[in-house]
């Protein structure tokens, strides 16, 4: 109960607290045929001299201007669980590149409005049989200019078929069977960003790349909040659903055996996804501003927003240690592993000691840092990547 009231304490503060660019309409979208201001509001100081380190002086783009100044975007935003993300970091390079802007259509206009400069292709849950149907019938130097950015895809049974159809192809959930013609995009010093866009052969494998799920609409970002992950009161949290979903039992079950490691922490667990929890948007984003460690049991895939999420807030996510995270080791991304979810009482014993409180703040600082990296190098990706798609030969 102590911790209730707590988190009901802290989530008045979050909502109060809030600035103004973070008062997200949760639960609708950018009106179709609307232009998109991209460019990072949202992001912090730090992202945002980051990402335009390259610009001039004069403060002009630093790419080359294409002759459309409108490329449209269809999507529906509406039915996605991510639209934030995808405003907010994944689609704000573009103007940022070639100094246009973006425009919202209805995915279920895409045959209507077939761009022949170029555009974007929003595809939430794959692609429908009529979308593949027209990507074939159309020419292939016209579908070769599009981007797809192909979302959930979470059971890893879409048809990657139609891949050879974009320009280029930018897909979350990490998927084996096409592992070798998935590019990533490294943390690492010194590596080089596969597939720079100037280089992009149209249809090639090699323009299939793996990106973060990033943050879900739940989350609520203030940086503001954002405190020492050692200095927050909860030890950890976790909340999510747990129908089908083994791992996240056997977590659970490790935790409740476990009492002194539990009064440290926050579960919230609920049976369905679609149902959710007791979390509200503002409950859930002050739950994760004021945890140390979030861990991380897979779901239907082992990836999943709350490993990104944990990162977003600056706390420790906490993965199992399995060979369906080896993607993120290799980008740079080095995650605290646990064996098997029933040492995570142990691990959570350990960095909850007081003399661990250094190595938790300067962990999960890297970490915060590692991310932040990671979503400059993927907004300027995607955004070098559809201008010169754009842009054509």
């Amino acid at each position: 109960m102590k911790l209730l009231a707590l988190l009901a304490t802290l989530e008045v503060c979050c909502a109060a607290g809030r600035h103004p660019e973070h008062r997200l309409h949760l639960h609708s979208a950018p009106e179709h045929g609307s232009v998109l201001e991209l460019g990072g509001t949202s992001s912090s100081a730090a992202e945002q001299q980051s990402s335009s380190s390259s610009n001039t002086g004069s403060g002009k783009p630093s790419g080359t201007s294409i002759s459309s100044s409108i490329i449209p975007v269809f999507a529906d935003l509406g039915g996605s669980y991510e639209p934030h993300w995808l405003h907010e970091v994944v689609l704000s390079g573009v103007r940022e590149e070639c100094g246009v802007s973006l425009k919202l259509e209805r995915r279920e206009d895409l045959a209507a409005l077939f761009p022949t400069h170029g555009g974007v292709l929003v595809a939430t849950g794959g692609l429908g049989p009529g979308e593949e149907q027209l990507l074939r019938e159309l020419p292939l130097q016209q579908t070769q200019r599009m981007v797809l950015l192909h979302l959930s895809d979470e059971s890893n049974s879409h048809n990657t078929g139609i891949y050879e159809r974009f320009g280029a192809v930018y897909r979350n959930y990490y998927r084996s069977n096409v592992n070798q013609s998935m590019s990533y995009l490294s943390l690492e010093e010194g590596s080089s960003e596969p597939g720079h866009a100037r280089e992009l052969k149209a249809g090639s494998s090699a323009n299939v790349f793996w990106m973060p799920l990033g943050y879900g609409m739940r989350l609520l970002k203030n940086p503001s909040l954002m405190t020492p992950a050692a200095s927050r009161p909860l030890l950890f949290s976790w909340s999510g659903s747990t129908s089908g979903k083994e791992d996240r039992i056997k977590m659970l079950q490790a935790l409740r055996e476990a009492p002194d490691v539990l009064e440290r922490g926050f579960l919230d667990k609920f049976d369905n996804f679609n149902a959710g929890g007791k979390d509200t948007p503002s409950s859930y984003t002050a739950m994760l501003y004021n945890s140390s460690i979030i861990p991380c049991p897979r779901g239907i895939h082992a990836e999943q927003f709350r490993i990104w999420e944990a990162l977003e807030v600056g706390a420790l996510p906490v993965v199992l240690d399995e060979d369906q995270h080896s993607h993120l080791e290799r980008i740079g991304l080095r995650l605290p592993k646990v064996k098997s979810w029933a040492a995570l009482p142990e691990f959570l014993r350990e960095w909850g000691q007081p003399e661990m409180a250094g190595k938790l703040d300067t962990l999960s600082a890297e970490l915060h840092d590692s991310w932040r990296l990671l979503k400059t190098r993927l907004r300027k990706h995607v955004g070098k990547t559809v201008c010169a798609l754009a842009m054509g030969d």
